[in-house]
């Protein structure tokens, strides 16, 4: 395996999903619970509990590792409520393995260290999507002030497993970055003293956004817009609300 494509002649990509937090990985956390708490079982009266846990964790096996390693003075209701701050909560991995695999914001930094400065800052401006980013709007919010190509760049970040691509409603490539990394990426923006810039260019583009939507109804693209409403809505709300928290008239 590869934290990225090695681009030699011959190789072909086959990309690992995360666990399904439904079944594998409950059987995971399972597993790895027992092995501090050989009594714990997952039954009837935990196992939403255990799910929610492991869907929190975006099925990545060791984040779903190191929690089940904390079964030993915690339930599952009460770890899930520890979960908010998971990078600082989710330590204390195995002393043989390697840094890296012996907390979760570890593993995040490794990775992160490794790209250029601009993949960094491409990676850390892609936090202040809520539900994922059209191409253009990647392009138009997160590019700014780069001597980085924003497309070369997120074709890196894609390759190298940090940002996800799905297809979108409308048939378009849609990307996401799983929530894990959005907190490690949330960090690393307000450091970066970008956060604001940011978040204004995310607000201006869906407020453009907005008006394309309204204007398309009742004209023969409302189909359209129908459908990209519900997909972009997280992100109009998000914009909404930075726009009220700064008391921005023109915005709102």
């Amino acid at each position: 395996t590869s934290r990225e494509p090695l681009r030699v002649y011959g190789e072909h990509e086959f990309a690992v999903p995360p666990l399904d937090p439904a079944e594998e990985g409950v059987a995971l956390f399972e597993v790895r619970a027992q092995a501090v708490r050989p009594d714990f079982k997952v039954g009837e009266h935990n196992a939403a509990t255990v799910t929610t846990i492991c869907r929190r964790l975006d099925g990545l096996p060791l984040a779903i590792e190191l929690a089940a390693a904390r079964m030993k003075l915690h339930t599952p209701h009460a770890l899930l409520g520890r979960l908010a701050g998971r990078l600082n909560f989710l330590t204390g991995g195995a002393r043989d393995l390697p840094p890296r695999q012996q907390t979760l914001r570890a593993a995040i930094a490794w990775s992160y260290d490794l790209l250029t400065p601009d993949e960094q800052r491409l990676f850390a401006r892609f936090s202040v999507f809520e539900g994922g980013a059209s191409l253009e709007a990647f392009s138009e919010i997160c590019g700014f002030g780069l001597a980085l190509d924003p497309f070369d760049g997120l074709e890196s970040l894609v390759g190298k497993s940090l940002i996800r691509q799905v297809g979108g409603a409308d048939g378009e490539p849609r990307f996401i970055m799983l929530e894990s990394l959005i907190e490690f990426a949330t960090e690393r923006l307000a450091e970066s003293g970008e956060d604001e810039a940011a978040r204004i260019a995310h607000a201006r583009y869906y407020l453009r956004l907005a008006r394309q939507i309204a204007l398309a109804l009742h004209t023969s693209d409302e189909a359209q817009a129908v459908r990209q409403f519900p997909m972009e809505y997280p992100n109009l709300r998000t914009a909404w609300l930075f726009a009220a928290s700064r008391k921005d008239d023109e915005l709102l």
